[in-house]
């Protein structure tokens, strides 16, 4: 499963300036969970 926290902490510090709002966060977390339940693929891209 992705870790989420360490994403977090990541994108806050580069390139977000040490700061997200909460409709990046929650934009985030929509991206993310699509991602997730999204069904695997060969696709690397």
């Amino acid at each position: 499963m992705f870790n989420r926290e360490t994403f977090f902490e990541a994108v806050r510090s580069d390139p977000f300036g040490g700061s997200l709002i909460q409709d990046q966060v929650d934009g985030m977390n929509y991206i993310l969970d699509t991602w997730e339940d999204a069904p695997p693929t060969d696709d690397l891209r």
